[in-house]
């Protein structure tokens, strides 16, 4: 690949907030750089297109090409995109905690201006399936407190579903290759949810909050956590992940090498920009800015049909891309990457040197002791050169321990070999169990073994797999045979099967009606759960579990028709079941009967204290304006004539009027705090009850809460979420 410089780097001399960030065709042909900066500012920068510019130089932007727009609210994400078939003009969209509004630039008007109570945290525009609109070709998508609202070109609100947590990420690809777009969506609840319309097609747990989300090619998405991993999905299968100690603010898809297959571009936040293979993760370029990079986008800024990489930094450098006129590759390094680069091969040089020295220590070992292996002195040398005996194997096995005053109940994973040679150290890797995902188990000298066991306690109803790695000799070996493998954790590994069931002290059940032979729940059980042995029942039955968690109880009664009614206080719980369970049996809709009077109750209060939140947040926003109004009428009636008296007393009852207005500005915000958390805990509940149910009628509940939430039926949700939508 040849090397060469950026085309150029621009000062724009002011500071732009991370992640608020995006590249607009305003006049639908000319890209204008768009960021929030400091005061509640967005900057538009005009991008003069490269033959304009001199290569490889650094300038200060040019003042006329800076245009500012007031927006005197905290600005939490822009974005900006086509609405219209007919028309290739982008139109920008502000998000804040409490508002999105829609702005064309190009005119210099609004398009919309909406109250979002669910607050928005993340925006973008683009065209979803199964969303009829009302105005326009595009949706306005807006992520915020475990809510996703799409608004058309004129602001109505077209789309709207829950999902887990706070919206974090959203991005529409065509998951599914039908030549639409589906939505994926990252939460802080570490999930990764896939919606056509308003139903989740998939899903996939992560180990942290999930930051960005880029598409790339077809169903091919990154991502990036909150602790520094970055990765690739091919639909919802991993292709690699990476974990750094610096944050990635910033991720986007780039045809770097001119293959017509995009990589992937990353900014971190020390200040490097990377660019890596989508297949492998393999670094094909870096280079590094000053500061952490506030965005990173690609632009046709010259019109040709070739894209550029535009990266940008917090303190306001702006760096422009472009691809070789042969290969279509980029034309810059840094000096000091060529330097990490040979620091690197130079480490690989190192540690192959030292395999060869053990593989040639290891043969001079087998010339010298020939065939006298039974000579004590041969052994002695056999064993400090790493020897074991043949058909040394590593076994594992899972089992639960229910703890004691010390050590809470758990499971562990228990690794032994078939004869004398010892353990001297194990690695086991695992996603979301471990801190830093990886656990080292490294005893003593005096008290090696050919058997170790390591509890383990799964946070999370999910499947994991551990990744084993075993260091295999004897106490005197200076060298050590790797045993490598992967054993799989189930779903519901942390409940223990209950010896003492009371199962009618559970207030709290589904109800499912699954036609299944009770054998088909039987192989879900031993599947999803760690048993000790088996269990085998021909016709109904029901059996009992005990949360290794939290002590609670689980219940499954099973009837001969198949249908089931999964007992338990935790609604959560029971809507993992009831999709894993799904999932087994290959149903694609399923409605069900739940009774959970505690979630019902804590819904109604959580609807109560939002509407009378709002409610006095209304009321006095109204009583002050009232008054702030009849206070200057009053005041400038006796400025015209001329009581100058008169307008000192009501512009001292003003000021007065005003200090009282700022004296309540934190009592406002507590109540916004108080509605944004009641909502939180509406839509959660609204999520939980979604989830008891399967294609169709989840859809279904979703849209009926939603309905009568708008108009403020408790008595129609409570319906819904015993009974579904029906």
């Amino acid at each position: 690949m040849s090397m060469g410089s950026t085309v150029l780097s621009i000062k724009i001399g002011h500071k732009i907030l991370p992640g608020r960030v995006c590249i607009g065709l305003y006049d639908g042909k000319s890209p204008c750089l768009t960021c929030a900066t400091y005061g509640e500012r967005i900057l538009l920068l005009k991008l003069k297109k490269t033959h304009e510019l001199i290569p490889g130089k650094s300038v200060d932007a040019v003042a006329e090409d800076i245009t500012f727009l007031n927006i005197n609210q905290p600005i939490t994400c822009i974005a900006a995109g086509p609405m219209y078939r007919t028309s290739d003009r982008y139109y920008l969209f502000v998000g804040t905690q409490t508002n999105v509004f829609g702005y064309d630039v190009e005119n210099n008007k609004d398009l919309f201006f909406k109250e979002v109570v669910d607050g928005v945290n993340c925006i973008l525009t683009g065209c979803l399936s199964g969303v009829e609109l009302g105005s326009g070709d595009s949706l306005a998508i807006a992520g915020g407190n475990c809510s996703l609202q799409g608004f058309d070109a004129e602001g109505t609100d077209v789309f709207w579903t829950v999902t887990g947590d706070n919206v974090g990420a959203i991005a529409l690809l065509d998951y599914d290759g039908d030549g639409e777009n589906e939505m994926v969506v990252g939460s802080d609840d570490f999930d990764i949810r896939v919606f056509k319309s308003d139903q989740i097609i998939g899903e996939a747990s992560e180990t942290d909050t999930i930051s960005h989300i880029a598409p790339l090619k077809g169903s091919t998405f990154a991502y990036a956590l909150t602790n520094g991993t970055i990765g690739v999905y091919e639909r919802l299968q991993r292709l690699w992940r990476i974990k750094s100690k610096n944050h990635a603010l910033a991720i986007v898809g780039f045809d770097f090498d001119g293959d017509g297959f995009p990589e992937l571009v990353t900014g971190w936040s020390n200040g490097k920009m990377d660019i890596r293979n989508v297949k492998n993760g393999e670094v094909l370029f870096k280079d590094n800015f000053n500061h952490p990079l506030a965005g990173i986008f690609t632009v046709d800024i010259n019109q040709d049909g070739k894209m550029h990489l535009i990266c940008c930094d917090v303190e306001g450098e702006v760096r422009i891309y472009q691809p070789s006129s042969h290969d279509g590759r980029m034309l810059y390094i840094s000096p000091n990457v060529e330097q990490e680069a040979i620091r690197e091969l130079s480490i690989k040089k190192h540690h192959l040197l030292l395999e060869l020295k053990n593989y040639d220590a290891s043969g001079a070992m087998k010339s010298s002791t020939g065939s006298t292996t039974t000579d004590p002195s041969s052994r002695s040398r056999q064993r400090e050169a790493g020897a074991i005996p043949t058909k040394t194997t590593l076994q594992t096995a899972f089992s639960i321990n229910m703890g004691s005053d010390e050590k809470g109940a758990h499971i562990e994973i228990t690794l032994s070999l078939n004869n004398d040679a010892q353990i001297r150290s194990a690695l086991i890797f695992a996603e979301g169990i471990f801190q830093g995902e990886c656990h080292v188990v490294h005893p003593k000298l005096e008290a090696l073994q050919s058997k170790i066991s390591v509890p383990l306690m799964p946070p999370k109803n999910v499947v994991v797999d551990l990744h084993i790695k075993a260091y295999v000799g004897f106490s005197d070996s200076e060298h050590f045979h790797v045993f490598e493998m992967t054993r799989q954790i189930p779903r519901f590994s942390m409940f223990a099967v209950c010896k003492d069931p009371n199962p009618q002290e559970i207030t709290s059940f589904v109800r499912v009606p699954i036609q299944e032979r009770p054998a088909r729940l039987v192989m879900w059980i031993n599947q999803n759960f760690l048993l000790a042995e088996e269990i085998d029942f021909k016709t109904g039955f029901s059996v009992s579990f005990i949360s290794l968690r939290n002590h609670q109880e689980l219940s499954f009664e099973v009837e001969t028709s198949g249908t089931t009614i999964i007992r338990t206080n935790d609604m959560d719980l029971a809507g993992d079941i009831v999709q894993s369970l799904c999932q087994f049996l290959h149903i694609d809709d399923l409605e069900t009967e739940a009774e959970y009077p505690d979630e019902i109750t804590h819904l109604v209060r959580a609807v109560e204290e939002y509407q009378e939140s709002n409610d006095r947040l209304g009321a006095d926003i109204s009583d002050q304006s009232g008054v702030i109004k009849t206070l200057l009428i009053r005041a400038e009636d006796a400025r015209l004539i001329g009581d100058i008296k008169g307008m000192r007393k009501w512009y001292m009852q003003l000021h007065d009027a005003n200090r009282n207005l700022i004296n309540q500005h934190q009592i406002r915000c507590n109540m916004a705090e108080n509605i944004s958390e009641s909502i939180k805990a509406v839509n959660q509940i609204i999520q939980k009850a979604a989830r008891l149910r399967v294609g169709k009628p989840k859809a279904n509940v979703i849209t009926a809460c939603r309905d009568a939430l708008r108009v403020k039926n408790i008595e129609a949700i409570s319906r819904i979420i015993k009974s579904g939508a029906t």
